[in-house]
């Protein structure tokens, strides 16, 4: 087991947050985590807090719909650094990760270039060379032993 984190990696890795199932034990046992970055030959894992997992698991991925045999090769608290040990093999996926970008303006808007902002117009708080004005201080009330002001 790798602990240096100085070590060179021989696949650039990938930043992601997305929640993947851990099994172990012939898949009898399993935990969800947080994927953190992923690269062609391992992936970077946040496990809840308190669980210990065995150096051979297995990694699904269900809104990617795969799976993949992994070896961990570095613990550090909660995270684990794994590697694959075997091909990625396709299961069905929970759901599809679908990104759509929604336009909401309407053609005519869509024509007519943007309107600038309006420069903004000093207020009475402004002095007439443009300082803004401090506000006055007050002093709050002092109260005594049983609440009365002094």
């Amino acid at each position: 087991m790798q602990t240096d984190s100085d070590e060179e990696r021989s696949a650039p890795r990938r930043r992601m947050l997305k929640r993947v199932r851990i099994s172990f034990n012939n898949e009898s046992s399993t935990v969800e985590a947080v994927l953190r970055n992923i690269s062609e030959t391992g992936c970077y894992i946040e496990l809840p807090d308190g669980f210990l997992i065995p150096d051979a698991i297995t990694i699904h991925n269900e809104l990617d719909g795969y799976k993949v045999d992994c070896e961990v090769v570095r613990r550090q608290g909660n995270r684990i650094g794994v590697k694959f040990v075997s091909d990625k093999v396709q299961i069905e996926a929970a759901r599809k990760e679908v990104v759509n970008v929604i336009d909401y303006t309407t053609p005519q808007e869509r024509q007519q270039p943007a309107p600038q902002p309006a420069a903004p117009q000093p207020g009475p708080s402004q002095l007439a060379h443009g300082t803004p004005k401090l506000p006055s201080r007050r002093k709050a009330p002092v109260f005594g032993k049983l609440g009365t002001p002094r």
